[in-house]
């Protein structure tokens, strides 16, 4: 009669486990990427992943990745908050850094996937170099005068404190203003904290603008300004 007891109960906490493990599993859904960049570093190529969290306690889960004739497919999921805890309702930007496995893959274009989003990867002996740098979080743009002369004031977030605001490139034409803002990663051997970390910077535009509304574009943010 012991024996069938412990037997049970065995069965029972290896049932529970079961539950347990498809409950967490259940619990990881697809992260929201926003946008994708392949880079060619001195030790093979790597995906850059931006996305949004829907809160500020969701976080990266488990991540897959499979090569096939096409390309590769990355699927990218994130654990969202735990229920019942108190989390600050903001989206959050993150930034991931992933490998890629091209060791089956003859020289050629293919198409890497994270998620829904596409990106181009061209194997060869000899890829493009790395580009200078990726865009920046933009989450706000304001425009101020200084000295009388226009000056937009860009806000937003870099993934760690090793990234660095790098080239800005601003173009005005006609009613719409148009501003590339790029950044710098640090190098690959750098360790860093992983704390997001606001920057904010001043964009002077070249030329006066005249009185009107324009369309204000700042890398994937975009927004309305009134000149009076």
């Amino acid at each position: 009669m012991p024996h069938t007891y412990a037997r049970h109960s065995l069965i029972a906490l290896l049932a529970l486990g079961s539950l347990l493990l498809a409950a967490c599993t259940a619990a990881l859904q697809p992260a929201n990427v926003t946008s994708v960049t392949v880079e060619a570093r001195d030790d093979g190529y790597v995906a850059v992943i931006q996305g949004e969290h829907p809160d500020a306690c969701a976080q990266l889960g488990a991540s897959t990745q499979t090569a096939g004739e096409d390309g590769i497919q990355i699927a990218l999921l994130q654990a969202p908050a735990d229920p019942n805890t108190m989390c600050a309702q903001v989206i959050t930007p993150f930034t991931v850094e992933t490998p890629l496995d091209v060791s089956d893959l003859p020289d050629g274009a293919y198409t890497v996937t994270v998620n829904d989003v596409p990106a181009e990867l061209t194997v060869g002996a000899q890829p493009a170099a790395s580009p200078a740098g990726q865009p920046a979080w933009v989450t706000s743009v304001e425009l101020v005068q200084r000295d009388g002369a226009p000056v937009l004031i860009v806000s937003g977030d870099l993934p760690d404190p090793c990234h660095e605001i790098g080239a800005i490139t601003p173009r005005v034409e006609a009613d719409a203003i148009t501003v590339d803002v790029l950044v710098n990663p640090p190098a690959p051997d750098i360790l860093c904290a992983q704390v997001i970390t606001p920057y904010t910077v001043e964009v002077p535009l070249d030329e006066p603008l005249a009185p009107g509304q324009y369309a204000v574009t700042v890398n994937d943010y975009a927004t309305d300004i009134t000149v009076p």
